[in-house]
């Protein structure tokens, strides 16, 4: 048996007459006990090293965050779950492959096309002729590889392919217990994988711990804030930049002036295209996260819809003649703030036509007015001319659009105080002075006016009809909501669609960062696409007639 460092290096301590490096001696078997029994202290030493770290613990034997059996990742993570309220965030790693699941993929398409391992022979005669010939296909190595995950004879057809002082005690456990199926069989497999091919495979936790870096970075800076929450939703659906790619990125500049002193033109090139690559990444990444938004205060669109007359002073007390429909309109502010409407208004002919004879059109309602009859000194003006049919909207900034075009505003409108308020809508009626580029072409008269606008009287109010229609945003004091894509490709598409996916998370994660007393709505948004074809043609027939 070939001896090992530590047991030479014990062996190297004792004095040369013992002639202890013969081997098969009983001092070299004993010396050999304890080397191994060193070896394996210092593995173990080792792997307690690394699991304090998120970078390189592993999340072997971990059955879920929230169960008794925690893995390295869980543990560390729990540190951090002070801040978050003691909630469970993170589950149970996935061992199945996916198009994350590689470090290097064509390296692993090679040795297994080469085989010049037995392991690599049987992974490549495992596989379908089929899938062999594609084997450059990631789609299809994959679904050869997650077919491995559920062979119970994998691990004792290819033992010789495995030193098992190096597998970690997780795995020579599960050695021991030989499963036949399920998850203990498909996490053994997995482990072996990745152990044989540990430049080639990721491995099956590499999606937990870099959420759990994010997730922590975002802690770390405060989440309880609008950015916070997006960070955070972003964080754990895998939306994230990689530290090392950041860092690259940063490094632009730099590389860009040691070009010079670089020799090696393409070790110039690689620095170059690192750098290209990790932008790519970057601008994907916040592509991503830009269809995550936080809408504050809860806002809801509400709407009032009026039919009302404009407003005659004749049909005021005391001659108080009713005109069929309320002049005067109510609007409700259920706003803690004084806020903003938006207003759509359309003129009708509100005259009974008879079936017989001729009305003549009516004229136009030249600059409208919005009053408010609490506060009569708040009178918010339009200089528009409303002709019969006519559609104007009024958008809360000020934007004013007649029959869909833009027109000049001078104030947007006068924001609604709170509670309730009582409106009227004053109008002209005639002829506009004639104006070019601005009044209407058949409704003015540019030599001289017939009478300039008068006020509009009871009669001609009975004529005019306004279908008017106020919206308003409500607002919730204490409240936001989360939209959230339900498929974000290239990174939801990570994890398998289970109970345990990250976003059953968020709604956990937002309930432990926000503020107390503090409503939260989370929408989830997927659209279905359907394409649908339809054929049409047209064919003449020629007609003849005969002589």
């Amino acid at each position: 048996m070939e001896l090992s460092g530590k047991t030479l290096s014990l062996i190297s301590r004792l004095p040369d007459f013992y002639r202890s490096d013969t081997a098969g001696s009983l001092l070299t078997e004993l010396m050999m006990v304890w080397g191994q029994a060193i070896e394996h202290s210092e593995i173990d030493l080792f792997r307690v090293m690394r699991s304090h770290h998120v970078i390189t613990a592993t999340n072997e034997g971990s059955q879920g965050f929230n169960t008794n059996q925690q893995g390295d990742l869980d543990r560390l993570f729990a540190l951090y779950l002070e801040v978050l309220g003691g909630t469970s965030l993170l589950t149970q790693v996935d061992p199945e492959f996916r198009p994350g699941s590689f470090k290097d993929f064509s390296g692993l398409v090679q040795k297994l096309q080469d085989g010049s391992d037995r392991l690599s022979r049987y992974i490549h005669q495992g596989l379908s002729s089929g899938h062999r010939a594609l084997l450059i296909d990631q789609k299809t190595l994959i679904q050869g590889l997650n077919r491995c995950l559920g062979d119970r004879h994998f691990y004792a057809r290819n033992r010789g392919a495995f030193a098992v002082e190096t597998l970690s005690v997780v795995t020579r456990r599960l050695i021991q217990q030989a499963p036949q199926s399920g998850r203990d069989l498909a996490c053994l497999n997995r482990a072996l994988l990745e152990a044989a091919y540990p430049n080639e495979i990721e491995t099956s936790d590499a999606p937990y711990r870099d959420r759990l870096l994010a997730l922590i970075r975002v802690l770390r800076r405060g989440a309880a804030t609008k950015q916070g929450i997006c960070d955070i939703v972003a964080a754990n659906l895998g939306i994230f930049v990689d530290d090392l790619v950041a860092q690259v990125a940063k490094k632009q500049i730099q590389v860009e002036d040691a070009k010079e002193q670089i020799q090696r033109v393409e070790e110039a090139k690689e620095q170059i295209q690192r750098v290209e690559e990790a932008k790519e990444q970057i601008q994907r990444v916040e592509e991503a996260k830009k269809q995550i938004q936080v809408e504050e205060y809860l806002p809801e669109l509400i709407s009032h819809t009026y039919l009302i007359h404009p407003f005659s002073p004749e049909a005021d007390p005391p001659h108080n003649i009713p005109l069929g429909h309320p002049q005067t309109f109510t609007i409700t502010n259920p706003n803690v703030l004084p806020t903003a409407p938006g207003y759509k208004l359309q003129v009708r002919d509100a005259r009974q036509r008879p079936d017989q004879g001729f009305l003549p059109p009516l004229l136009p309602l030249i600059n409208p007015c919005f009053v408010n009859l609490d506060k009569p000194e708040q009178v918010f003006k339009l200089e528009v001319v409303l002709k019969i049919n006519d559609v104007l909207r009024i958008q809360p900034d000020g934007t004013l659009l007649l029959n869909g075009v833009e027109q000049p505003v001078k104030a947007p409108p006068p924001p609604l105080p709170l509670d309730t308020s009582n409106w009227c809508i004053k109008a002209l009626v005639g002829e506009p002075a004639g104006r070019f580029d601005q009044t209407l072409f058949d409704l003015s008269r540019y030599d001289q006016a017939l009478a300039a606008p008068l006020p509009l009287n009871r009669q001609q109010a009975v004529n005019y009809e306004i279908d008017l229609t106020i919206e308003l945003t409500k607002i919730t004091p204490g409240a936001f909501r989360v939209r959230i894509p339900w498929d974000i490709p290239g990174f939801t598409d990570r994890f398998s669609e289970r109970q345990d996916h990250p976003r059953t998370q968020i709604a956990a994660i937002i309930d432990k960062v926000k503020a107390a007393g503090v409503k939260v709505e989370i929408v989830y948004e997927h659209s279905w696409t359907e394409i649908h074809t339809l054929d049409d043609s047209l064919q003449s027939l020629e007609q003849r007639t005969s002589p």
